[in-house]
């Protein structure tokens, strides 16, 4: 096979960031940039419009409620929720890239934080406290991957569509999850592994980084894990970013410049200090929202900088080129629906240790439509080829906000619920529609 062969897959460019020959002509520059329809179909379009919404969400609610919207306690709980979703919907967004679904994620949180409960209960009941929470978390994670590789080898090898491997195994695993625990609940009576929950009373800080390593917490000026946490990544980011920009020049491309990235890195970095100080006024950072972060980052390099995420985005574009080039599909396609079934074994460790208890039934059906959800509103394209595991939290946290701020200002009415499923509804069909329209346009716009 020819090097001319394997060029339509190396680096593909997004079709969503091909711009209309109009746009660049000094005369129709500005309408170029005003054009709505521009914005609906540029890569990044969609993250702008969402932090506007969020904004506005928050300010809305958080005026409605007198203040307590925004309150520390509250925006921890918000986060929280975003890291139970967001942390599934990170397996999700590695099979949506390749233009497949996993309908089974939700069922598959339910019976891996079941099998974990079991285990720890029935097995090693009287082990050391670790050493039960680290054979409860390996089990719902080994259920998880499992799972992934069954449906991975029925999608891969059998050539059935994902989407009827995946609904069979909703069904099937939500049966599995009931026979295991007879419906009945089991109760996790560990500390170590409720805190990986942030429930726990006394292990691990009650499941938060600590609050405090100097000063008060509550006081403006002190220095807490989570701020130290934040610090380090955000020089990291920084450094990433010139060092990327310092590559691009030296192979003679063009680069931002070094007074823009550095002013990137500090905004990101100041954003994460005041939202790490609002969270020590209350317990400190939730172990959740700190695992969704390593995950967060282990899966964007992972993605962005590994062979195994450049065929990801190639097979997800255009499978057929990919196949020519010499890319694997099938082993691509298990691996990526394991991934997606190892995210929902840790999210089942999260949930289970959230509740204290489990009984195989007790995640609602609405969960895996949140997951998807998380992904698709983040940015995650429905057809592949285009998205990023951070669209799972942008996605995660307009849910888990307009879950908690409906709870909040509806909580004397009966159907705050319902209102709730019709908001996040009318959110998600609209970013689907944009999503199909951006890629509609972009379609247009190469045969043009």
């Amino acid at each position: 096979m020819t090097q001319t062969e394997k060029q339509p897959v190396a680096s593909p460019p997004d079709p969503a960031l091909a711009v209309a020959p109009e746009t660049i002509v000094s005369g129709n520059a500005l309408r170029g940039i005003l054009d709505p329809r521009r914005w609906l179909v540029s890569g990044g379009s969609r993250t702008f419009p969402l932090l506007a919404l969020l904004v506005l969400m928050w300010v809305g609610f958080d005026l409605k409620t007198g203040g307590i919207y925004l309150s520390s306690e509250n925006v921890t709980d918000i986060l929280v929720y975003t890291s139970l979703y967001g942390i599934v919907a990170i397996g999700e967004v590695v099979v949506l890239l390749l233009g497949e679904i996993d309908l089974s994620l939700g069922s598959l949180v339910g019976v891996s934080g079941a099998s974990a409960a079991l285990i720890m209960t029935n097995w090693v009941p009287h082990a050391p406290s670790l050493v039960t929470m680290l054979v409860g978390v390996a089990a719902a994670a080994a259920v998880g991957v499992l799972s992934g590789l069954f449906a991975g080898f029925w999608v891969s090898v059998m050539r059935v569509p994902s989407f009827i491997v995946t609904l069979a195994l909703l069904l099937a695993l939500g049966g599995i999850g009931l026979v295991l625990t007879n419906s009945q609940t089991i109760t996790v009576t560990n500390d170590l592994f409720n805190a990986l929950g942030a429930s726990s009373i006394s292990a691990f800080d009650g499941g938060y980084l600590p609050p405090a390593l100097w000063g008060n917490h509550k006081d403006i000026l002190h220095l807490s894990t989570g701020m130290l946490v934040v610090l380090i990544l955000g020089i990291g980011y920084t450094l990433v970013l010139l060092g990327n920009a310092r590559v691009r020049l030296a192979s003679g491309l063009a680069a931002p410049s070094a007074f823009g990235l550095l002013s990137q890195g500090l905004a990101i970095t100041v954003i994460g200090l005041i939202v790490v100080d609002v969270l020590d006024h209350y317990q400190g950072v939730p172990l959740p929202v700190f695992f969704l972060f390593v995950f967060l980052i282990i899966f964007s390099y992972l993605l962005r900088s590994t062979r195994f995420g450049r065929h990801v985005y190639a097979a997800g574009g255009n499978v057929e080129a990919a196949r020519r080039a010499g890319i694997s599909i099938r082993r691509i396609r298990w691996t990526a629906f394991a991934l997606a079934g190892l995210m929902a074994g840790i999210g089942g460790v999260i949930y289970t240790a959230r509740n204290n208890a489990n009984n195989g039934g007790t995640v609602d059906q609405s969960f895996l439509l949140l997951v998807i959800a998380s992904a698709v509103i983040g940015g995650t394209s429905l057809f592949g080829g285009r998205g990023s595991v951070w669209s799972a939290l942008t996605g995660a946290l307009v849910l888990a906000s307009v879950q908690t701020g409906m709870a909040l200002t509806l909580t004397a009415t009966t159907d705050a619920q319902y209102f709730q499923y019709i908001v996040e509804g009318a959110i998600l069909l609209g970013v689907a529609w944009l999503d199909t329209y951006a890629r509609s346009r972009s379609a247009g716009s190469r045969e043009a």
